[in-house]
């Protein structure tokens, strides 16, 4: 909640704390004016997943090559 907070007061020139996070969660509401920005959040987050998804065999390759010299 404190990077969403972060995030939000970021790029809207807003100051929103984690509590006002919180608030959203708790009462299942999220303000008009925040919904753009969320989902420009959860967008970009996406494409982050996605990548990590697809690269995540590739990145574990050079961990298990070195645990096994390790062994």
């Amino acid at each position: 909640m404190a990077q969403t907070a972060k995030y939000i007061s970021e790029i809207s020139n807003r100051t929103i704390s984690r509590q006002v996070i919180q608030r959203w969660h708790t009462d299942d509401k999220i303000p008009l004016w925040a919904h753009s920005f969320l989902k420009k959040m959860t967008e970009t987050r996406f494409e982050e997943l996605k990548t990590l998804h697809d690269n995540i065999d590739s990145c574990l390759e050079p961990f298990r090559a070195e645990r096994k010299k390790k062994a």
